[in-house]
């Protein structure tokens, strides 16, 4: 567990003690700034997932496809 998240998950604790309008509003922000992290993380795992397959595809084209000018 990540510094940051020690302290958010202590924050999210005492906010618990607190039923007030405010405390409802970090809490509802806080949660969606971690459905944010996680939707940006599979985002980026997307794509490089995404630019891998990209990779592979343009090596197979130039090292195994065989040129051949006079079929053109």
């Amino acid at each position: 567990m990540t510094e940051c998240e020690k302290e958010t998950a202590f924050l999210l604790q005492s906010l618990a003690y607190d039923e007030g309008a405010v405390s409802q509003e970090l809490k509802e922000e806080i949660t969606q700034i971690h459905r944010d992290k996680r939707c940006l993380r599979r985002a980026t795992w997307l794509m490089t997932f995404l630019m891998m397959l990209v990779l592979v595809g343009v090596a197979y084209a130039a090292v195994l496809i065989e040129y051949d000018p006079g079929a053109v």
